[in-house]
């Protein structure tokens, strides 16, 4: 099995509540690449790098989703090694498209920013559309909301966090 880290939204939680499963385009995963460029780390190290990936990644999605709400989600899931396929050229390392969706059964955990963090979230989402005019601005608004840490979920607790949506 291998872990995937994909980048989502409180519409993701919503479909993979309704129907059992969501897509798992631009997900994020520990590579040879990714371990190549962090040489020297420990695999719990590697994985938070790619879970940070999936983290900042999520922010496009909710730039793509603008009726949803402005916190970042991502979804921890154990998929079957074959279905895993690296994306080569993908400037972070941890790339990673699955020949298959996910389904609810195999998500071990969903990570949400906090409430307290929508503002900032929201921000720095609005910073990113702005982006190619003020690297900087935008840069500064990413920084901020990265310190906030995702909250952790049993997968159990999936039908309380579509309520939230």
């Amino acid at each position: 099995m291998t872990r995937i880290y994909l980048p989502a939204t409180f519409a993701t939680l919503t479909t993979l509540h309704n129907s059992g499963e969501v897509s798992a385009s631009g997900a994020h995963a520990v590579t040879p690449t990714l371990r190549q460029s962090y040489e020297g780390l420990g695999e719990e190290d590697l994985e938070y790098v790619a879970f940070c990936s999936a983290a900042t990644a999520a922010f496009g999605r909710l730039a793509d989703d603008a009726d949803s709400v402005s916190r970042r989600v991502v979804i921890s899931a154990d998929v079957p090694e074959r279905a895993v396929k690296v994306e080569t050229g993908a400037e972070d390392g941890s790339t990673v498209s699955l020949a298959e969706p996910v389904t609810s059964d195999r998500v071990a955990a969903i990570h949400v920013d906090g409430q307290e963090a929508a503002d900032v979230v929201a921000a720095a989402v609005t910073a990113l559309a702005s982006a190619a005019q003020d690297p900087a601005s935008a840069e500064k608004a990413l920084d901020e909301a990265d310190d906030f840490e995702l909250e952790w979920y049993d997968p159990t607790e999936l039908p309380q966090l579509v309520e939230q949506a």
